[in-house]
């Protein structure tokens, strides 16, 4: 298996749009920044953690983006969402799409380490 094979451009598509809309929803919340370092510092634990195990850390771009996510979400159930905000938010109303979300992020790190494993095995 190559490299081409790994980074197919749909996997690099689908997990932009799991960082951004990770984005619009830290953007969101009350304190945007404190989360968004938060998130970060969770991800960039993660990526450093598949360096020292040794895994391919491009083809894992999936689970990253779908850890960002999920964390995003956490953030958005633990701090609830305020009615003046001005991001575009209309996605991100009630507590059910922000679990439909989080589900949708858990299905990106299985995807991601699933791509790894495969991988790693060639």
């Amino acid at each position: 298996m190559t490299w081409l094979d790994v980074l197919k451009p749909w996997r690099l598509i689908a997990s932009l749009l799991a960082l951004l809309y990770g984005a619009l929803v830290i953007m969101a919340l009350r304190d945007s920044s404190d989360w968004f370092l938060l998130d970060c510092g969770v991800v960039l634990t993660a990526v450093y953690l598949a360096f020292r195990l040794e895994y391919p850390v491009l083809v894992l771009l999936p689970a990253f983006a779908g850890l960002f996510l999920l964390c995003a979400c956490i953030g958005a159930l633990i701090t609830d969402v305020p009615d003046d905000t001005s991001a575009p938010v209309a996605l991100i109303d009630s507590n059910v799409k922000i679990w439909i979300t989080a589900l949708v992020a858990g299905g990106f790190i299985g995807w991601g380490i699933r791509i790894a494993r495969k991988f790693r095995m060639f």
